[in-house]
C-alpha cells in the first residue's frame, strides 16, 4: 500500500479522542500483554506509517495517540475511511514526490555543471609541472601515475579531481610535454565549443 500523509480528520478525530476506551479487566499476571489495535492517520516515528494498523498499549493510545489525532481505533469504519483517503490522496502525493525528486536532480546537475566549468577553466589555463629522476636517457625512474597527477592538480591548481576524471591507460614514463584527457559525466557541457579537455603535463628532470 502506498503510504502518504493523511489529511486532517477534524471533528471526527476530536470525537474519537474524547471517547473512553473500554478494556476487559485482566489478571495482574497478564496485564503487561494487553494491547489495543489502532489505525494511524499519519506517520508516527517508531510506530508506523499512515494507514498502518498497529498494536499499542491502551494507555499510550488513550493518552497520546488519540488525543493528538494521529490514530483511530481499528474499527472497520475507520479502516475503510483511511483506505479511502490513501486511494484518493495517493496519486497527488506520488506526483508531488516525483516533482520534488525532479527538482532535486536539476539542482544537483546545475551544481555539478558549475563545478565542471570551474575545473575546465582552471585546467585549460595552467600546466601541471612534475620533476622526476632519470637515468642517462629521458626515461623516468619512477613513472607518473594517475594518482600522482591527481595529487599535483590538487596541490598546484587547488581543484578537486578524482581517479574517474583522469584517463591514463598507462603511466607516463618520459620527460617532456604530455596531454592527459580529463573525463566528465555524460551530458555535462565543457563550455564554448570544447568537446574534450586535456590536462597539460610537463615532466622535467630532477
Amino acid at each position: 500500500m502506498q503510504h502518504v500523509r493523511a489529511r486532517s480528520c477534524g471533528g471526527l478525530l476530536s470525537m474519537v479522542a474524547e471517547r473512553t476506551l473500554m478494556m476487559r479487566p485482566l489478571s495482574r499476571g497478564y496485564r503487561h500483554k494487553a494491547k489495543l489495535s489502532v489505525v494511524l492517520t499519519t506517520d508516527v516515528d517508531g510506530i508506523g506509517r499512515h494507514g498502518d494498523i498497529v498494536q499499542v498499549s491502551p494507555g499510550y493510545a488513550r493518552n497520546k495517540l488519540l488525543p493528538s489525532k494521529v490514530a483511530l481505533p481499528a474499527l472497520d469504519k475507520y479502516i475503510a475511511m483511511m483506505k479511502k483517503q490513501c486511494e484518493e490522496a495517493g496519486p497527488q502525493e506520488v506526483k508531488k514526490v516525483d516533482d520534488d525528486q525532479a527538482e532535486s536532480e536539476e539542482l544537483r546537475k546545475a551544481k555539478l555543471q558549475k563545478e565542471v566549468e570551474a575545473i575546465v577553466n582552471r585546467i585549460s589555463r595552467t600546466k601541471v609541472v612534475l620533476r622526476r629522476h632519470t637515468g642517462e636517457s629521458t626515461t623516468l625512474r619512477h613513472p607518473v601515475t594517475a594518482a600522482d597527477l591527481i595529487k599535483e592538480v590538487r596541490r598546484q591548481l587547488q581543484i578537486e579531481i578524482w581517479g574517474r576524471n583522469v584517463y591514463l591507460p598507462a603511466a607516463l614514463t618520459s620527460l617532456g610535454e604530455h596531454q592527459v584527457p580529463v573525463v566528465f559525466p555524460p551530458g555535462i557541457a565543457l563550455g564554448g565549443e570544447k568537446e574534450q579537455i586535456h590536462l597539460q603535463v610537463r615532466i622535467r628532470r630532477k
